[in-house]
């Protein structure tokens, strides 16, 4: 990184009170970062992980203003994967944790990150593979981020593996706010392509298990409502396509005879 003082400066800035001072702030940071080596990209995400892990009330205010503009002057994979190969082998894992679940966030409801969730949603691609595979390592820091990227990526049957590591874990009240803001996310446009999905159990088993598994790591609340409710909207659908074909031409006959 430059030492003549302008960097260290710049990044100072970013916690300047007016957000248009901010904004500002980050075009000149990216427009640097634009036109410099990945040695110099790489240092700058560097620096910026180390502002939010000594400045927790930045990350909480300002995080995902600055993660967003960033990803609107700069390309988001490069941020991402920079951010995540960073973040992989960082010794203070409580911020890893805490920062993945900031990016994950990020991921998933970001408008300037869609190109991003349309890349993980289809791994057929090998350098979609590669982005995925990148963002894994780093996210498994955080299991509820890790277990949402899954689902995102459609790795159903990975993601119903995860939750047998869930029951290892202590339910913490974070945990279950985790679980909480994951039922909010799959209730929103991002996640539409997933629901409808539940309409072929068949084609999609380890989907209901995942569900069903979150289902069973809340507590009786609001959002446990909103995954029962959902998941019982769509079980009359799918229930006969997920029994035996016998079984249900057995169910046929007997209601014949019954008539």
């Amino acid at each position: 990184m430059s030492d003549d003082g302008t960097f260290p400066a710049l990044l100072k800035t970013l916690s300047d009170s007016s957000e248009e001072v901010v904004r500002r702030d980050l075009q000149l940071l990216a427009q640097i970062s634009f036109y410099s080596d990945q040695d110099y990209f790489r240092g700058f995400m560097v620096s910026l992980l180390s502002l939010f892990s000594t400045d927790r009330r930045l990350l909480e205010t300002r995080g995902s203003l600055i993660i967003r503009q960033l990803c609107m002057s700069l390309e988001p994979e490069r941020i991402y994967c920079t951010m995540a190969d960073i973040l992989e082998v960082d010794d203070d894992l409580e911020f890893a944790s805490i920062m993945i679940q900031n990016l994950n966030i990020i991921l998933i409801t970001a408008s300037e990150l869609s190109d991003l969730r349309k890349r993980l949603r289809n791994l057929d691609n090998r350098d979609n593979q590669r982005l995925f595979n990148a963002l894994y390592k780093s996210w498994c820091h955080n299991a509820i981020s890790a277990f949402s990227l899954c689902l995102l990526a459609q790795t159903y049957e990975h993601a119903s593996n995860m939750l047998q590591t869930f029951a290892e874990l202590e339910i913490t009240v974070n945990l279950l706010i985790q679980v909480d803001k994951l039922v909010q996310l799959l209730e929103s446009p991002v996640f539409t392509y997933l629901r409808l999905q539940l309409l072929e159990p068949e084609k999609y088993p380890y989907l209901f298990k995942c569900l069903y598994g979150i289902l069973m790591l809340l507590p009786q609340s609001s959002a446990f409502s909103t995954l029962r409710n959902r998941l019982s909207s769509v079980s009359s659908l799918g229930f006969l396509h997920v029994l035996p074909k016998k079984y249900v031409q057995n169910k046929k006959e007997r209601e014949r005879e019954e008539y």
